[in-house]
Order: C-alpha cells, then structure tokens, then sequence
C-alpha cells in the first residue's frame, strides 16, 4: 500500500487534529511533545506526519512533498491555493480576521478621508485585496512577528491579524475597527448578540445597526420602509426591455405555481362507511418575510422567486427586508417586488433584519416564516431563531453537476460549469462523463474562454479548489456518483436524457438535454430556483406553494364512528397508561357499546 503523508504545522490546528486522527484510527507512535523528530510515524505503517511551517503546508501539498495537509483558511487564502483540492473543513481552531488600530486612532476618519494607511500584516496578500475592494489607501508593511508590537511603536498606523478571544489586543491598548473574515464560531457569537439585543430593544437596536453596518442613518424605523409609490416609480423608471423580462419572467414563475397550487394545494375530505369526516385543510400563512441581498448587487429573480409561491399560496402579507448600504437602493430589485407584489419593504439587512422579522418591532411586524438567501451572518440567523418561526433552508455554496455522453458542444458545458463557479469561490462544479477525450475537450474550453469572463479570478478559484472533470465508466455509473452527491442543479446534457432521468433520485432541479441550460432555470423558465444544496437535496425540496401553506387533519366522528373507535381508543389507551384518554372515548358510547 503506497504511503499517505499528511503535512501539519506545531500550535494549536497540530493539537486538535490529533483527536480526529485518532478517531479514524490512527496514533503517533512517539509523544511528539518530547520528540525532535520532523517525520513522525504513527501505528499505521501506510500513515505518516511532517511537521512544517504553517505557511509551508499548502506548498508541501502542492509540489508533493505532502499528499494532504490541514491549514486555516487564511493561510490557504494567503497562499493563492492555486493548484490545490479543499475536501473538507474540519470545523477546528476558530479564529478571525481583523483590522485593529490603537484606541486613539480614528480608522473611520481616515478612510473617509483618503488617509494613507500603514499596515503591518503577515497577510500581504489578503490585506492588499480587502483595501483595494474597499478602496482604501495602505502601504503594507510586512511582517512575521509580535504584530501588536507595530501600533504601539509607532511602525504602523493598523494590522491585519488573526484574533481568537481578543485578550492579546485589549491588553496592548488595541482594538478591532473591521473583521476582514470571520470563522462560524465568531460569527454565531456575533449573531447571537445581535438577535438578543433586538429582541431587547427592537426599534433602537435597529437603528443602531443599520447605521454601523450599512452606513445609514435614519431618525425612525418607518423612515427605512419604501412606500408602493416608490417601488411603482422603480417600475416605471427601469429601461422597457428590461421590464418586458422582468415581467416575462414573472408571469412563468406564477404559471408554475399556479399549476403547483393545483397539485398538492387544495383541501379534501371524504366520509368513511359510519358517516364520520376525514380529511385535511390546507390554509396560506397569515404573514411571511423575505429576505433579498442589496446593496450595488441586482437580485430581482430573487424577489420573483420567494415572493411569488407566497402569493399563488394566498400568503396574507408578505414583508420584504433588503439592506441598502449608505442608502443605495436598487431600482431593478424594487421594481421586482412591485411586479410580485410584495406588500411591503424595509431598507433593512443582516441579522437585525431577521431578528425583526422573528419577533417583531413597533414598527416591522412580526412574520411566521422567512424565506430567501443571505450572507454567513444572514444564515446563521435564521438557524437560530427557527422554532420561532419557520425557515425555507440554509443554504450552502452554489453547485452544479453536468452528465455528458460527449454529444453537446464543449463550449456549452464549460460556460455552464462556468455559470456557478462565478457565484464564489467556494461554488462547486462537475463534470462527469464516460468520454475521455470529450472531457479534455472540455478542459480545452474552460482555458479558451475564461480569461473572457469579467469574474474569472473567482472562477477560477472555485474550479481549481473545489471542481472536478471525472471520467467514469458508462453514463450508469455517473448516474449513481449523482445520487451519491445530490446536487442543487443537474444538468443531463446527452442524445437521450429521458434515458438517464429515471436513474437519478437526488437533485433539487433536473435540467434535460442540451438546450437546459441551468441559467434558464436561475431566472425564467418557470420552476423556483430556491433549491436544497450540499446534499440536502436527499430530504428536501426546492422552495414553492407548500412552504407558504400549513396543513390541519379534519375530523368529524359521527354517533356511529363514536361505537367503532371508542372502544379501540379505550383498550389502546388503557394500555399506555392514560385513562382519562380512555375515559373520553367510552363516555361517547352508547349504553349497548360501554363496558
């Protein structure tokens, strides 16, 4: 069996690693804690460890000197992970990334100002890309060491580093002004904060966040909410072709719906051989909230999407939150909710909004359930406040699966692998496929026609940590591999696609033949693009008219049905114990049925 090296670094990633090796069975043979020793064997001879920097680990990967490695995303971030596979996140040694200055300087002011920035940072490369997104002016300094050490003497305005608990920077006159990235500890901790202090103070709390996330201050919260007539002007005001697709699209998605409705969203009932009445009422939520990404990004099929099952369902009110960072609002995600009809609209964002809309405030009323996508902190909110009420899903990086037999343009397939990686960088595309030289035909595309896409860096960031190009021995087998990852999209881009449909059980949208392109199903062909991923695709199901209805049983016993099932109520209830239950049942009976 040939030799499995595992690369990892001394600190603490080395020490929690060692309990999850040991879980699957394998054990350093000597205490590394007395060892000098850089190659470390353990009780299984086909399992080693070498211990290297941890900004070394990706490299040992990359060129083969490790066969994998365990590292934070920062250093993997740092490193470019270019040519590197990330499987798995093991969920270990939780930490953020910060800016932090000292506590009398004014990060604010001097961003707002143009001020050049000195920054010391280990992190050359993440730093350089956050400020130039934010386009904020900084010399970086860099620097391997005692970070905290460069405010305080004078070396540098700001840093860039990793913080756990944030002792270190308190204890050195420091304090964090901005998280460049956060672990889902941090943010959970965050979220948490952030929902109890709405619930506590609502309105104010409100207020106080949409001013500190998104730059906007207001005097009331019914200042933040967009009248009708604002969203009718959107309308109005967007170019015409431009409208023509937006209600175009529109009208297909609730045609879908409407024959969805039809199928699973009406109530029945029947009587049985005694006269009794069984059955089911389906009924609409009074009041839902949907949550749509803001700011300079257009989601207007976001808005059709979460809104318009919620209308064919018969939903009382529907709420919309959508953030507007320094009062940007997006005439094309506006005129969407006019086209929806969306009751109404509050410039609101991040968890607050979801806190808002779980428990209410005086002013944003209170919903049943909330539906749409959003970021980490958006996420992490509605996990915690399902219970309260309900949630369509968490949903998870973006994916796509093609099947091909080898009979459709490479090209066609490559810009469709294309389609999510575009997403981010942790989208995940696939190629599956019998044919060998159809997949390099591929590969051959996806190098011609990626330096075109105005998103390339992040497309190809996904496709190199997280896309595969995997031959398989017949389209059967690619078949089953689906199965075993359920995806979100599944395109079957062959002759025959009827052919293969039957062999696949787990997908949250089927897309058949050639013509399918998955872009079509993002936006208008009709079905919801609110789809399960990372698997879930096994259980659940896309979002539509179901989510926005809630189910009653109708039960009618009549004095005959009373004589049939009382008696086997009693004798099964005697039998748990419970006599009142049984008591219940045989007072109902007539003198001939009691005991």
């Amino acid at each position: 069996m040939p030799m499995i090296t595992l690369a990892l670094s001394k600190g603490r990633i080395f020490d929690e690693t060692l309990p999850l090796l040991a879980a699957a069975g394998i054990e350093l043979a000597g205490d590394p804690a007395t060892s000098r020793k850089l190659i470390l064997a353990t009780n299984r001879p086909e399992v080693r460890l070498v211990l290297v920097r941890a900004t070394d680990v990706p490299t040992y990967v990359q060129y083969g000197g490790a066969d994998l490695g365990v590292v934070g995303h920062d250093t993997l971030l740092e490193h470019g992970s270019q040519g590197l596979y990330q499987p798995l996140d093991l969920g270990i040694a939780r930490c953020r990334m910060s800016v932090a200055t000292r506590t009398d300087f004014d990060y604010a002011a001097a961003v707002r100002q143009g001020s050049r920035i000195r920054v010391a940072t280990k992190f050359t490369r993440i730093a350089r890309d956050h400020f130039a997104n934010k386009g904020v002016h900084v010399d970086l300094i860099k620097l391997y060491g005692s970070m905290e050490l460069a405010p305080l003497t004078g070396l540098a305005d700001a840093i860039v580093d990793l913080v756990a608990s944030g002792n270190t920077l308190k204890a050195n006159q420091l304090v964090e002004v901005e998280k460049i990235m956060e672990t889902d500890r941090a943010i959970e901790a965050s979220v948490a904060e952030i929902l109890d202090d709405v619930r506590r103070r609502g309105d104010a709390a409100l207020l106080d966040y949409t001013q500190r996330f998104d730059g906007l201050q207001a005097a009331s919260v019914a200042a933040l909410e967009i009248a009708p007539a604002e969203l009718q002007s959107a309308l109005a005001g967007i170019p015409q072709g431009r409208r023509a697709a937006l209600e175009a699209a529109a009208a297909r998605v609730r045609a879908y719906h409407e024959r969805q409705l039809e199928a699973c969203g009406t109530s029945w009932s029947y009587r049985d051989a005694d006269g009794s009445l069984l059955g089911q009422k389906v009924t609409p939520l009074d009041r839902v909230g949907i949550y749509v990404p803001g700011g300079k990004a257009a989601y207007p099929s976001s808005v059709l999407m979460n809104a318009l099952p919620a209308k064919v369902a018969g939903v009382g009110e529907i709420v919309m939150v959508v953030p507007t960072p320094h009062g940007e609002r997006n005439p094309l995600v506006l005129a969407a909710a006019a086209v929806a009809g969306v009751d109404r609209v509050f410039t609101l964002g991040g968890a607050q909004a979801i806190a808002a809309l779980a428990w209410g405030t005086a002013t944003v009323p209170a919903v049943h359930k909330i539906t749409g996508p959003g970021n980490a902190y958006v996420a992490a909110a509605k996990r915690r406040v399902f219970g309260t009420v309900g949630i369509d899903m968490i949903a998870g990086p973006s994916e796509i699966l093609v099947l091909a037999d080898g009979s459709t343009d490479p090209d066609w397939v490559a810009m469709d692998l294309f389609s999510q990686a575009e997403h981010d960088e942790m989208a995940q595309s696939i190629l599956l496929s019998p044919d060998a030289g159809y997949i390099e035909r591929v590969r051959a595309a996806l190098d011609r026609l990626l330096p075109g896409l105005p998103r390339s860096k992040v497309i190809r960031a996904s496709l190199e940590g997280r896309g595969a190009l995997i031959r398989t021995r017949s389209m059967e087998e690619a078949c089953a591999i689906s199965n075993r990852i359920a995806p979100e999209h599944l395109e079957i881009s062959a002759n025959e696609p009827q052919r293969w449909e039957p062999l696949l059980r787990h997908a949250g949208a089927i897309f058949l033949g050639r013509y399918t392109s998955e872009s079509l199903g993002d936006y208008c062909a009709g079905p919801n693009h609110v789809l399960p991923t990372s698997g879930t695709a096994r259980f659940s199901s896309p979002l539509g008219v179901y989510d926005f209805q809630k189910r009653s049983s109708l039960i009618e016993v009549s004095e005959a049905g009373a004589q049939v099932l009382g008696p086997i109520a009693a004798e099964l209830a005697y039998g748990e114990g419970l006599q009142a239950h049984a008591r219940a049942a045989e007072l109902r009976l007539t003198k001939k049925g009691r005991p």
